[in-house]
């Protein structure tokens, strides 16, 4: 499928190890840019959305979604969208549970492991996030620290699983948040978000982040999860 790169960017489709699964490479015009990408036959009306989760610091990170969910949630919805990797799955399926924190730590959040996932999902699409770097007032602390293991894994996806690959210096120089949206009919990437910073503050680009995804997706409502109690 052929998507269609935001305005100011361009972007070059790579192979993908996965059938029907959509690798998206990225050129970002200095720090602070937007990068939207989004397949055409994707509406522009309302959607649904299981929110899977923010893989930050090489594992889930649910801090992370306490903080950038508020600034994701419609103006329409009420109350809060709890993403799908938490304390519900681990409560009511241990063993999956188990099973996908294991998974992402490995390999990041990947079209495979969505796929698995999928029949889970309320929603017709499963929003997924990924976050890399640091911005600079926090950059100094972590600087002799282990650089943060890529998402693509093993496999060598390059960063995100689904996105395009960074340099060494950029990532080291950037802040970046790239959101994706999976579909679940059809098993492959079918829109996806990145913001590279290069600010002072995290609070910012989250807040910028938001901004920018409530206009691009101003009717994609939260959803949840169907996970049974395992037997």
């Amino acid at each position: 499928m052929t998507l269609k790169a935001g305005a100011k960017t361009r972007m070059a489709q790579t192979g993908s190890r996965a059938a029907g699964a959509l690798l998206l490479g990225s050129c970002f015009l200095g720090d602070g840019g937007f990068h939207v990408t989004r397949a055409p036959d994707l509406s522009q009306g309302a959607h649904s959305a299981s929110v899977f989760g923010v893989f930050k610091g090489g594992k889930m990170s649910p801090e992370f979604w306490e903080v950038i969910g508020p600034e994701l949630k419609a103006a329409s919805e009420k109350g809060k969208c709890e993403a799908g990797v938490g304390d519900h799955l681990q409560d009511q399926d241990p063993a999956l549970f188990k099973s996908v924190d294991q998974d992402t730590k490995e390999n990041g959040i990947t079209p495979e492991l969505l796929t698995r996932i999928a029949p889970h999902a309320a929603g017709d699409v499963i929003l997924s996030i990924s976050v890399y770097g640091q911005p600079p007032s926090e950059r100094a602390v972590t600087a002799t620290q282990t650089p943060v293991q890529p998402s693509g894994g093993r496999g060598g996806r390059g960063r995100g699983g689904f996105g395009g690959t960074t340099s060494a210096r950029e990532q080291a120089e950037s802040f970046e948040i790239a959101l994706s949206l999976f579909s679940v009919k059809k098993h492959e990437e079918v829109a996806k978000l990145q913001l590279r910073y290069g600010g002072p503050s995290e609070d910012e680009a989250v807040k910028k982040f938001g901004e920018r995804y409530r206009a691009e997706f101003p009717g994609l409502l939260c959803a949840g999860w169907n996970f049974a109690p395992a037997p």
